[in-house]
C-alpha cells in the first residue's frame, strides 16, 4: 500500500469515527458515504492549510515545485524535513477539526 493510500485509508477511518461519535450512522449508505468523503476533504484542507501556515517562507517556492510532481513521498519527505513536529502538527489539527465537527 502507497504511503498516499495510507494516509487516505487512515483519514478513512479519522472520519468514519467522526460521524459515528456524532450519531450519523443511522443515515442511508449513500448519504452517509457522503457526508464521509466531504470530511475526508475538509479535513485534507485543514492539514493542508496548517502545513502551509508553518513552511519557512523561504522554501515556499521549492515546495510549490515539489507540489507539481504530486509525488506524495517526496512531499512527505520535504514536510517532515522543513517543518518540525510534523507529526505533532497534523495531530493537533486532527484533534481541533474534530473538537470543531462534534460540539459545534
Amino acid at each position: 500500500m502507497s504511503e498516499k493510500t495510507q494516509q487516505i485509508a487512515t483519514l478513512e477511518d479519522f472520519a468514519r469515527r467522526l460521524t459515528e461519535e456524532k450519531g450519523l450512522n443511522a443515515l442511508d449508505k449513500d448519504i452517509l458515504d457522503q457526508v464521509q468523503k466531504d470530511l475526508i476533504d475538509r479535513i485534507e484542507d485543514r492539514i493542508n492549510a496548517a502545513i502551509l501556515a508553518k513552511m519557512p517562507e523561504e522554501k515556499l517556492d521549492e515546495f510549490n515545485g515539489i507540489l507539481d510532481t504530486k509525488d506524495s513521498h517526496s512531499i512527505q519527505e520535504f514536510c517532515a524535513k522543513n517543518i518540525p513536529d510534523l507529526d505533532a502538527l497534523v495531530g493537533a489539527t486532527l484533534m481541533d477539526f474534530r473538537q470543531i465537527y462534534l460540539f459545534s
